[in-house]
Order: structure tokens, then sequence, then C-alpha cells
């Protein structure tokens, strides 16, 4: 990167952002929240996956998630 931040290399600035997943297993059926930094809620959807998984598939083998929602801070301010 030459000495450069990641917003003067890429353009983008990483934002803070609530990754929403519903998912059931049977007749067991729950919603999570795992918060990322990332410069797209693409990104985010891939790191909060890979969070989430980690922790819930060992738990819950035969999950299926239903509904991945992402929230950034503004958009969660206008909630309050």
């Amino acid at each position: 990167m030459d000495g450069k931040t990641r917003k003067e290399e890429h353009g983008v600035a990483a934002k803070r952002r609530i990754v929403v997943i519903d998912w059931v297993d049977g007749d067991v059926s729950d919603s999570d929240e795992v918060a990322v930094v990332a410069e797209s809620n693409a990104d985010a959807v891939k790191k909060a996956i890979g969070r989430w998984a980690a922790k819930t598939i060992a738990k819950w083998p035969n999950c299926v998630v239903e509904k991945v929602e992402v929230l950034t801070t503004a958009r969660l301010r206008g909630f309050a």
C-alpha cells in the first residue's frame, strides 16, 4: 500500500455494520446479530456468515439461513 491508508488506496472507507442472520433448524428458529467492519455490504455478509457459522454450526448442525440483512450504524440510529 506504499504508506497509503485503506481509504486512500481504494477510495472507500470501511464502516461498522451489523449483520442480522435469521436461521432455522427444524422447529427452532432464531436471529443472531454479528458486528463487523467492512467496506461493502457483500464483504460484511461474508465476514459475518463466517463468524456466525464458526459458533453456531457446532450446536445446530442442520441449520439453514433463511434471511440476511445488513444494517449500518446510520440506519440503526433511525430506529432509535
